[in-house]
């Protein structure tokens, strides 16, 4: 990587992607493109872009083709960051976007998006024309009918992946194939008026085939990559990325060339078909609440050169700060949750909860509602056909632990397997598995989550006893120096 000199004492500018190569397999990281079969309009590569930076922010990045970039109106960009396998990348955490600079027009019907990206929160705008605070601010920019390209959890559904509201769950035959996740992926989108076949939404070689925009914008300038242009909201709110590529048309794509630019992108980052699944569920625990940056189990099992899940494993985060059992046993019975969109290998799914149960309810009325979540007739987790991480509460404040232990004991107890029906012979023998992670250790500290001693280090825990820090969210997904407790064990 080479680093000059750039426009102020704390602004740099750096030309990224001459790393060496990183650890694992993979494609060869450096300066690389894929070929294209249509030239694009606009094509922005965080490993070949020649970058401004405030500290690791990004504030300015040049374009392969089309405009530059520069950090949006709050005047704070991604952060800089490199995977482990040498692959640059920019990472939005909530509160970052990108105004796209002067030159393009587009219009809702005859334009396509394709990203290279980790989706790291289920509302995740990667890309909207028009612009409210950079070129084109002014202009057509409220007119865009939502983004046209992201994910949406709203109503918290699975997080398929969309075009201008129309969703991937609209494909009946397609949709559980066409969900956006925090794995390396290809997510795209082709929209069209209806007389030109509507519009194709990508997820590496799947297509769904969903309806035209509902709203025809035409000649909006301006673009934005990280934001919700006729929709902002407020910083924090925004979309949570890891961006690698992102490459725009503003032309009408034939269904062949859709596809054909999908698989070029999907083949050159060396990108396999998604057959298998992890889901997380549970409460702020599990869903990384007070992490920094964008931070949670889903993201460090994922990431590329890790080695922690398959290549072919799609990775979710369906958790929700405040959670109880019951908001659990809900979302799973949503028609379009995540419960009912299985993949053809392997669908695990890995939940802890109580923490806000816990004092509130009487420990045996819990310990029933968790074993109705999993094993019900029709709707249980289990008979909907997934395989169950149980994960043993991590420790908290005096207040809680003398609960969190008993329940840790109950779910120990043989009795729990033969109440999901999963105990030796039973009609879910082998797909229940216990996370033991209040056994998890790591050097001198010894154990991290067993106990309340344990919840009050800071190094592990956040400073509330109850909500792991970016150090214990690692140790919880690996097992640290107990692998066999952590959640990815035996994922691979």
């Amino acid at each position: 990587m080479t680093l000059m000199t750039g426009l102020s004492p704390s602004i740099r500018t750096i030309t990224t992607g001459q790393s060496g190569p990183g650890p694992g397999p993979g494609p060869t990281p450096g300066p690389s493109l894929a070929s294209l079969p249509v030239a694009p309009a606009g094509r922005w590569h965080a490993g070949t872009a020649s970058v401004s930076l405030s500290g690791d922010r990004v504030q300015t990045a040049s374009a392969e083709v089309g405009p530059g970039l520069s950090a949006g109106g709050a005047g704070v960009g991604p952060q800089a960051d490199t995977d482990a396998l040498g692959r640059d990348f920019w990472h939005f955490d909530g509160s970052a976007y990108f105004d796209v600079g002067p030159g393009l027009t587009f219009s809702s019907r005859q334009m396509a998006v394709f990203a290279v990206v980790r989706i790291l929160g289920g509302n995740t705008p990667v890309f909207g024309i028009g612009n409210r605070t950079g070129y084109g601010a002014g202009s057509t920019h409220t007119n865009t009918g939502g983004a046209s390209l992201d994910t949406s959890t709203s109503g918290q559904v699975a997080p398929f992946v969309r075009a201008y509201s129309r969703s991937a769950r609209s494909d009946s035959a397609q949709k559980h194939n066409v969900i956006g996740g925090q794995q390396l992926q290809v997510m795209g989108a082709v929209t069209r008026s209806s007389g030109n076949g509507g519009s194709r939404l990508y997820l590496n070689g799947e297509i769904a085939a969903v309806s035209h925009p509902s709203i025809n914008a035409t000649n909006v300038e301006g673009a934005e990559i990280g934001r919700r242009v006729d929709a902002p909201g407020t910083s924090g709110k925004w979309a949570k990325m890891d961006l690698y590529e992102l490459v725009v048309y503003d032309q009408i794509l034939s269904d062949a060339e859709g596809a054909a630019i999908a698989a070029a992108l999907t083949q050159h980052w060396a990108i396999p078909d998604v057959t298998d699944q992890l889901v997380m569920e549970g409460d702020s625990i599990m869903a990384g609440a007070g992490s920094s940056p964008a931070n949670n189990a889903a993201r460090v099992l994922s990431a590329p050169g890790a080695g922690q899940v398959p290549g072919a494993m799609r990775v979710s985060m369906a958790a929700i700060s405040g959670n109880r059992i019951a908001d659990l046993t809900a979302r799973r019975d949503l028609t379009h949750g995540w419960a009912s969109q299985l993949l053809p290998g392997r669908n695990v799914m890995a939940f802890e909860i109580g923490r806000n149960d816990f004092t509130k309810v009487p420990l045996m009325d819990f310990y029933n509602d968790v074993v109705a979540y999993l094993n019900t007739p029709t709707t249980g987790v289990l008979q909907r056909g997934w395989e169950v991480r149980v994960m043993l509460n991590i420790a908290s404040g005096s207040a809680f632990q003398s609960d969190i232990e008993t329940y840790r004991a109950l779910l120990r107890n043989p009795q729990f397997l033969s109440d999901l029906d999963a105990g030796p012979g039973q009609s879910f023998d082998g797909r229940v598995r216990l996370i033991e992670t209040d056994l998890i250790t790591q050097g001198a500290a010894g154990t991290l989550f067993a106990s309340t001693a344990d919840a009050s280090d800071t190094g592990y825990y956040q400073g509330d006893a109850t909500h792991p820090s970016n150090p214990g969210i690692i140790a919880r997904a690996t097992g640290a120096d107990t692998p066999q407790y952590g959640i990815a064990d035996g994922l691979i």
